[in-house]
């Protein structure tokens, strides 16, 4: 599980300078009934947390679906699963999701 914090927050590293987005805190905690989720308050995110023991679609995956409500509530101030996210959604996933860090992630 080490392991795979450390390779996660890599992976939120080079996604945030190649998306030229603010990085914002990265936790790995329970979280609710997900797996994952992003803390946020107008168009301000503050952190992102991942329950790397709960999720299931993988950790690549969990951190792409998240960057995209970062994204766009940093730009639009809205959270929601609408059609500009799934589109966001899936951008980051086809980008990052296989990239050589992500594959380094035990599933």
């Amino acid at each position: 599980m080490e392991h795979d914090m450390i390779l996660v927050k890599e992976l939120y590293d080079f996604i945030c300078k190649s998306e030229g987005i603010k990085k914002a805190s990265l936790y790995f905690k329970r979280v609710g009934k997900g797996g994952a989720c992003c803390s946020y308050s107008g168009k301000k995110v503050y952190s992102i947390q991942i329950d790397l023991s709960r999720i299931c679609i993988g950790a690549a995956y969990a951190l792409c679906h998240e960057v995209a409500h970062q994204i766009l509530i940093t730009s639009d101030g809205n959270a929601t699963h609408n059609k500009a996210f799934k589109k966001e959604e899936q951008r980051l996933v086809k980008a990052y999701a296989n990239c050589s860090i992500a594959r380094k992630l035990i599933f």
